[in-house]
């Protein structure tokens, strides 16, 4: 163990044999140093088979230190455990002493008020915790989730967009100007290109290759990366876009939220997000082979891809069969 004095502050650094190094900084050596103490009692312990006596806020401090930074979707994760640490009934009792009844109680409360895929994200974020801290940590011999079953995941959304409500929502997004026109822009590129909301908004200009018809979409959610062909709609929509960076400079809280202004003012039912599924449906009527799809939309389950976001309308089906 190392302590080391950084400005006002002290940090310390302990390293275990075969597994990653623990670090934490305290505002006095005398906090640091019981830090220390604590940490060399519970090597103690482990050697012993004794396990730490960590609470459920502990092993969410742990996770937010060391999982948090790998993770894309750290910001989200974050926000989750800010509000753990203030509803969580048993926050500060023992790893070791919550049940799996406890569990269920909890899961239920969280179908009760959320939605089915908010309910299953949440309750998954805080299985991860205690799974690492059974697997990796030591601090558990057996997680009480293993006794419990996950919220269900809910029925995808299904809607579709027709071209009178997208053009209604554009309307009317542009006639306020400034950032609406900027959103406005933004739901015709995604109903065009079939990306999701949040790579939508990271596209600059370097990433769109005119000649030679592609755009390149960075590493984000599910993939590692991908080139989408770019029709002739969106190379006409570029000219009206940002020569250099980011062609849609807006934050996304600011775009969902003049969105949701714009949709509740024409009346209907659309997200923002709803433009992949339609663009993907659309897509789906001249690119027949799944997986050719599947390049343009980055899914890796194709069961995913044509379950949710391809969604044909069987009235347009009958027409084909005449």
């Amino acid at each position: 163990m190392t302590i080391e004095k950084r400005g006002d502050s002290y940090r310390v650094r302990v390293r275990h044999r075969g597994r990653p190094a623990q670090s934490a900084t305290f505002p006095t050596l005398a906090r640091a140093r019981e830090w220390e103490r604590s940490i060399e009692g519970e090597r103690a312990d482990a050697r012993a088979g004794i396990l730490p006596r960590k609470t459920v806020r502990d092993a969410i401090a742990e996770y937010v230190e060391r999982e948090c930074p790998k993770h894309k979707g750290r910001h989200w994760e974050e926000v989750r455990f800010g509000k753990f640490k203030r509803t969580l009934p048993f926050i500060d009792r023992q790893l070791t002493t919550v049940a799996s009844d406890e569990i269920a109680r909890w899961r239920d409360g969280l179908m009760a008020h959320l939605k089915p895929s908010s309910a299953k994200r949440e309750y998954g974020l805080l299985r991860a915790v205690f799974r690492k801290a059974l697997l990796e940590w030591g601090w558990l011999r057996v997680s009480p989730f293993a006794a419990v079953t996950p919220p269900p995941p809910g029925q995808p959304r299904t809607q579709r967009i027709t071209d009178a409500e997208a053009q209604a929502i554009i309307d009317e997004l542009e006639a306020h100007g400034g950032a609406s026109r900027i959103v406005a822009q933004a739901f015709k590129f995604a109903l065009l290109t079939a990306l999701r909301a949040s790579e939508v908004l990271r596209v600059t200009r370097e990433h769109c290759d005119a000649a030679g018809r592609i755009l390149t979409v960075l590493p984000g959610k599910n993939d590692d990366g991908r080139e989408v062909p770019m029709s002739l709609a969106v190379l006409e929509l570029l000219k009206e876009l940002p020569a250099e960076g980011p062609l849609f400079p807006i934050a996304a809280g600011t775009r969902d939220t003049l969105f949701r202004r714009a949709r509740d003012a024409v009346g209907g039912p659309i997200h923002f997000h709803d433009s992949r599924r339609e663009a993907l449906t659309r897509m789906a009527q001249r690119i027949k082979d799944p997986m050719l799809l599947a390049k343009i939309s980055g899914h890796r389950d194709l069961k995913v891809l044509m379950n949710t976001y391809y969604r044909p309308s069987m009235t347009d089906v009958a027409l084909l069969l005449d």
